[in-house]
């Protein structure tokens, strides 16, 4: 079982304040199945990872490259900067811009000494 997926889906069931039932509801799914897959019973399916790609509002993609059935879209690219790339095309134009130039400002932070 891809432990890391599990721990990935409970933290974003966590972050929006739902329940496992909550995610079921909302990705079609039943309740069981979702516990059962957070806790390791039961491995992931495509059908299982596209439904809750839906519920949480995020690429299909992304959750299949998380729960392992997918390799990374880019060989040099972790799955952390692909979900930071999906979710920030899921931001308001604004947001988006706050959101850059909060990293400008980090990666000028952290290459001062360069």
């Amino acid at each position: 079982m891809n432990n890391d997926f599990n721990a990935w889906v409970e933290r974003e069931i966590n972050r929006r304040g739902w329940s496992h039932a909550e995610l079921g509801r909302r990705a079609s799914l039943a309740q069981a199945t979702v516990s059962n897959v957070i806790a390791g019973k039961r491995a992931p399916g495509c059908e299982f990872c596209i439904k809750i790609a839906q519920a949480f509002d995020i690429s299909p993609v992304l959750v299949l490259v998380k729960a392992g059935m997918l390799p990374p879209q880019e060989p040099n690219e972790d799955t952390a900067t692909q979900e930071l790339i999906e979710l920030i095309k899921n931001l308001s134009p604004e947001t988006r811009d706050e959101v850059l130039q909060y990293v400008r400002f980090r990666f000028q932070q952290d290459h001062k000494s360069d």
